[in-house]
């Protein structure tokens, strides 16, 4: 089995798609927002900004999305 990740897709930089992988995650905002080393109030600025940018309405809608172009890891 191959074990590279797909390219990112365009349009996202890295930080995005470590956005989009950490929201995928069912750990509450504040968790993941300590994880990536941000305020929870730059956490939900940034991921608004990202839902606009992929045309999603919420964090569910995004890591359907992520999953979908293959950004998440096979559970």
């Amino acid at each position: 089995m191959n074990a590279t990740r797909p390219p990112i897709p365009s349009g996202l930089d890295p930080d995005d798609v470590a956005l989009l992988r950490a929201l995928a995650t069912d750990d509450p905002l504040d968790a993941v927002a300590r994880r990536l080393a941000v305020s929870e109030r730059t956490l939900r600025r940034r991921a608004r900004a990202l839902y606009d940018q992929l045309g999603v309405t919420g964090r569910v809608a995004a890591a359907l999305w992520a999953q979908r172009v293959g950004l998440l890891d096979a559970a």
